[in-house]
């Protein structure tokens, strides 16, 4: 872990970016009912755009031993968890910490404000070259709406997201944590497709730290 990503004294800093329709704010509850049962203080603060789907939606979240305020400071962003690749460029511009880790997932769902033409339509390519540029630091991109299909369903792909994001090292919360925040917080009809897709979201990103470290 990066002393300059994250310092160990003061709050775990978190961003969840998407639209509307992605399931951001389901997935910071559960971020923040894992937080709660391992005993840390945890603050949310959530910001909507247009108030329909595929307006910008994201969660800032702080994890610590006291935490008191919601907002996470410009440039102190630790980790970055992007649901819409666009989105997530737009909320690393302002708020990722020098070598500040991201997620994100590769599937472009072009936000309402780009549709409308208030932001640029980027490819892919492009939005992981300005994130270099950024000074991100772990970086991995997973197409993880087509790897949700295989597993609980493409309704499951914030919930696969969560599983990668308890493969990295700077996430303070065990996997177990966010399996039982799961289980708490989802209708049982839903529940066995989420954990199916948070156990491969864990499963796939491991897989790939394995893969890098033996290159």
């Amino acid at each position: 872990m990066s002393q300059e990503a994250h310092n160990t004294q003061g709050p775990f800093n978190l961003i969840i970016a998407g639209v509307g329709g992605q399931g951001s704010i389901f997935a910071s509850q559960v971020v923040a009912h894992a937080a709660m049962q391992e005993g840390f203080s945890v603050r949310i603060a959530e910001t909507y755009g247009v108030t329909q789907r595929g307006g910008p939606v994201y969660s800032q979240v702080r994890i610590g031993k006291q935490v008191y305020g919601p907002l996470i400071p410009k440039g102190r962003c630790h980790l970055l968890m992007g649901l819409e690749p666009i989105e997530a460029l737009r909320r690393a511009a302002e708020y990722l910490a020098p070598g500040g880790s991201v997620l994100i997932n590769t599937h472009v769902d072009v936000p309402l404000e780009t549709q409308l033409g208030k932001q640029p339509e980027l490819r892919f390519e492009t939005i992981e070259q300005e994130l270099r540029k950024l000074g991100a630091g772990e970086l991995l991109a997973i197409d993880a709406r087509a790897l949700a299909e295989q597993a609980g369903g493409a309704g499951t792909t914030n919930v696969f997201m969560l599983g990668a994001m308890s493969g990295f090292e700077i996430f303070p919360l065990t996997y177990e944590s966010i399996e039982n925040a799961v289980r708490d917080t989802t209708r049982s009809r839903f529940l066995q497709g989420n954990l199916t897709s948070l156990n491969r979201g864990r499963e796939y990103a491991l897989a790939v730290k394995k893969l890098n470290q033996n290159k």
